[in-house]
């Protein structure tokens, strides 16, 4: 049994420091997906806010026979869906606050940083442009870092599908990404 089924375990049987525990654990991680698919740090803690509410209120279904972080993304995924599916057309969003609050380069040519930032600030709205579902496999994948594996427990796929998945949406970021640059 792992130290997640443990705390797991402690905390359904009334441990509350376990949970703070598990909290501690994942929560930069899920926050920086959530940040990462809802490009704003307010929504994104809202978010946060409710998976743990989520987590804590349904851990008794929780199946120790599959990885603890897959279960808690999959709650992530799903309220962050729910959250956007009801503000989709309100949705506004500060690109430039994105790209300041990612790693500065260290990089002393200013005339460098800034093609580089121009650039990235590029990905970052053609990232969000794409279809959710192949977003939230590019995020998954090359952002979060995860495996074929556990992106297929995350989304309910086989592993070969989520590879297929994942080429497919590389090829639709760089297509979307060479026609922006001819334009």
């Amino acid at each position: 049994m792992d130290n997640d089924c443990i705390l797991v375990s402690n905390v359904l049987n009334g441990d509350t420091d376990s949970f703070s525990l598990l909290v501690s654990k994942y929560r930069d991680s899920i926050f920086n997906f959530i940040f990462k698919m809802a490009f704003s740090k307010e929504d994104a803690e809202d978010i946060l806010q409710e998976v743990f509410i989520r987590v804590y209120n349904n851990l008794y279904k929780y199946d120790n026979r599959w990885h603890f972080s897959t279960w808690l993304y999959r709650i992530a995924l799903n309220v962050f869906k729910s959250h956007y599916a009801k503000k989709k057309k309100q949705r506004n969003i500060d690109y430039q606050e994105v790209l300041s609050s990612l790693p500065d380069n260290l990089i002393n040519d200013p005339e460098l940083v800034y093609e580089i930032k121009e650039r990235n600030l590029e990905i970052l709205k053609i990232l969000d442009s794409l279809k959710f579902e192949d977003k939230t496999i590019l995020v998954l994948k090359h952002i979060q870092g995860f495996s074929y594996r556990e992106i297929a427990e995350i989304l309910k796929l086989s592993p070969e599908n989520v590879r297929i998945k994942v080429m497919r949406a590389k090829k639709v970021l760089y297509k979307k990404f060479t026609e922006h640059r001819e334009v």
